[in-house]
């Protein structure tokens, strides 16, 4: 059975069948589809080959956040950037794995990297992306409790130069 054409109606009809998650191929974009999981979770994702003959998959976004239209779009781009011998997917791991793997050299790098990871939706408590407000929230009480807390505990002889000299 052929898959319907993705129209903004039928994704938001759409549900998966109870234990399962399905993929809907777009009939417009070649390597363009739909996963939706059991729980109702529609992502999108961009499927394509490799010049190794991998096939990776791509995440773009969410829907409703991210609408066909949009998602056509940001599929179009990511296939154009294949087609010239790249691999988002391979460049995406890296720059992840770089990012993890620089070392922290203070509490307020350690701090920054936090803030970092919980914008960009690293960082996931109770499964699910912090809100901005809450991240402020976090900031706010970092810059004025805890900082100030820990710099007017600290007595001058404590302080020692970084041996990196950074």
């Amino acid at each position: 059975m052929a898959n319907p054409p993705l129209t903004d109606n039928f994704i938001k009809a759409l549900t998966a069948p109870a234990g399962k998650r399905i993929e809907i191929f777009d009939q417009k974009i070649s390597g363009l589809v739909l996963r939706v999981s059991e729980q109702g979770r529609k992502t999108w994702v961009v499927r394509y080959r490799t010049e190794n003959g991998r096939q990776p998959r791509f995440t773009i976004g969410t829907y409703p956040t991210l609408k066909l239209a949009d998602a056509r779009d940001e599929a179009l781009k990511l296939l154009a950037q294949v087609k010239t011998g790249d691999d988002p997917a391979s460049e995406r791991r890296k720059t992840r794995q770089s990012v993890q793997s620089a070392p922290v050299r203070c509490f307020g790098e350690l701090f920054e990297a936090y803030i970092d990871a919980s914008r960009k939706g690293h960082w996931k408590p109770k499964k699910k992306q912090k809100r901005e407000r809450t991240i402020a929230g976090e900031e706010w009480a970092y810059l004025n409790s805890l900082f100030a807390t820990i710099i007017s505990s600290l007595a001058r002889g404590q302080v020692r130069r970084n041996p990196l000299g950074t």
